[in-house]
């Protein structure tokens, strides 16, 4: 009888589970960096969420920009005025906040000491070409930060810290580029015409058609509470690029699809657009590790989470509890690497662990020594380890 229970009571969480981290389409994005020609007409922004995920905000009136996702462009003065030319951005993803798995190690490990009630919106955004149609490869730019910084300063100038994590397809523009790896001060200003001022501390250039680049800043806002951003970006640099996912995002209902058919989809068209194997290994890197945020927002991920509410008495992993209480089960896919790890694929994630530390279990952090979303990802992190 208490088996009985058991499972409808899981039953039951599943269904809501499944409705909390469904896949939203949400209302398209508009501001001003969204300019897509030389008249500063303003295109849409195609918005997907992982719920429970917030949208993207309404953009901040000062500056016209969003809070939750820089905006990439560069300075250009005219004879009239100085004006900022906008790359376009084409696709955002608000992800989980509560899941940084995905995210490189070293972005990780500056927010270990975040407080559980510091605000974190987390998304995987691709931008375009802007109103260029050519190539643009070895361009100086800058990442805008001003949306975040009004809404959590409520005045300009204000300063926030941010960084660039695993950059791909991009080189530093000088010694006062964006920080790599690490946070440094951002200054965000605007002239006398609500224009953004680039620091030049947020620049960077472009070394690929595809580049494909993290981002994180993190500011206290006017509550003393942090606020942090964290971006995947995957930037296009050409026209042809740029119009390949904008046909695709035009011409392909997604509307009943699962956000997996579309990132098969977009990777499948950008990597079969003659792209030299840089650019396409960034679009594979991208897609890849969003699809594995994804996948463990998936039902699976949720039955994981149900069962440990109803049962948590039941190691994860663990097949001789009560019928239905192991979900999930490891999977060993490589053996040996080194004389001293294992692979073990969980949840659609790959854990490179410890032979000597035994049994898997994902509770002991211990033993989870390298993390990725495919085996390869794992294999060469250990042969770069020189362990």
């Amino acid at each position: 009888m208490k088996n009985k229970v058991k499972h409808v009571v899981l039953c039951l969480l599943i269904l809501v589970g499944v409705k909390s981290f469904s896949q939203v389409k949400q209302p398209d994005i508009v501001d001003f960096s969204n300019t897509k020609n030389v008249f500063h007409e303003i295109s849409r922004t195609t918005q997907w969420s992982l719920q429970p995920q917030d949208s993207i905000s309404e953009p901040d009136e000062k500056v016209d920009l969003v809070s939750e996702v820089p905006a990439i462009g560069k300075r250009h003065k005219s004879l009239i005025h100085t004006e900022v030319l906008y790359r376009k951005r084409l696709l955002v993803i608000n992800l989980n906040g509560k899941d940084l798995r995905a995210c490189p190690k070293a972005l990780r490990d500056i927010l270990k000491a975040k407080d559980k009630d510091d605000s974190v919106h987390f998304s995987a955004v691709i931008t375009g070409n802007g109103t260029s149609k050519k190539k643009v490869i070895g361009e100086c730019l800058s990442l805008f930060f001003h949306g975040f910084t009004a809404k959590n300063s409520q005045d300009l100038p204000s300063t926030c810290q941010a960084g660039m994590f695993t950059p791909r397809g991009v080189t530093a523009s000088d010694e006062n580029s964006l920080a790599y790896d690490e946070l440094k001060d951002i200054n965000t200003e605007v002239n006398a015409k609500s224009v953004p001022v680039t620091s030049a501390d947020s620049c960077f250039v472009t070394s690929s058609e595809i580049s494909c680049f993290w981002t994180l800043a993190k500011m206290k806002n006017q509550f003393g509470k942090q606020s942090i951003i964290i971006t995947f970006h995957l930037l296009l640099n050409s026209g042809r690029t740029t119009g390949v996912l904008e046909t695709t995002l035009d011409e392909e209902d997604f509307e009943g699809l699962k956000l997996k058919d579309m990132l098969e989809t977009i990777n499948e068209r950008l990597t079969g657009a003659g792209i030299d194997k840089l650019s396409a290994s960034n679009v594979s890197e991208w897609t890849s590790k969003t699809l594995g945020v994804i996948h463990t927002n998936s039902l699976k991920d949720v039955v994981l989470r149900v069962t440990n509410r109803v049962d948590n008495d039941v190691a994860i992993g663990d097949t001789n509890g009560d019928a239905g209480s192991s979900t999930l089960e490891p999977h060993l896919v490589a053996e040996g690497l080194n004389d001293k790890y294992n692979i073990v694929e969980y949840g659609g994630r790959y854990y490179g662990v410890r032979q000597s530390e035994g049994a898997f279990d994902i509770k002991r952090q211990s033993m989870l020594a390298f993390e990725g979303s495919s085996e390869d990802e794992v294999i060469q992190a250990i042969k770069a380890s020189g362990e």
